[in-house]
C-alpha cells in the first residue's frame, strides 16, 4: 500500500502538470509573491519562499486527514507536496 501511495504521488508531480502550471519553482514563486504582497510572512517576519507554500498545502492536507483519514488522495497529495517542497528548497537559493 505504501508503494501505491508513493507511485500515485510520483505520477501526480512528475508528469504533465508543468505544461498546465509551469515549473513548480516558478508557480510556487508567483504564489509566494502574491501572498507576500498581501502581507503574509514567514515566522520571524521574512518573506514567504516557494517551499513555504508547499508546507502550507501539506498542512491543509493534514487538516483534511482529521475529518476523512480514509481518503487515499489526501495522503497521496501530502507525499507529492513533500517531494515538491524539497525540490523547491534546493532551487530557491540558486
Amino acid at each position: 500500500m505504501r508503494a501505491a501511495v508513493l507511485d500515485d504521488a510520483k505520477a501526480a508531480v512528475c508528469q504533465d502538470r508543468n505544461t498546465e502550471y509551469g515549473e513548480p519553482i516558478d508557480n510556487f514563486g508567483r504564489w509566494a509573491g502574491a501572498c507576500n504582497a498581501l502581507g503574509y510572512r514567514r515566522p520571524g517576519g521574512g518573506d514567504l519562499k516557494p517551499h513555504d507554500l508547499a508546507v502550507i498545502m501539506g498542512l491543509g492536507k493534514l487538516s483534511r486527514s482529521v475529518q476523512s483519514p480514509e481518503k487515499a488522495d489526501t495522503w497521496t497529495d501530502l507525499a507529492g507536496y513533500a517531494a515538491v517542497g524539497f525540490e523547491l528548497v534546493t532551487l530557491e537559493d540558486q
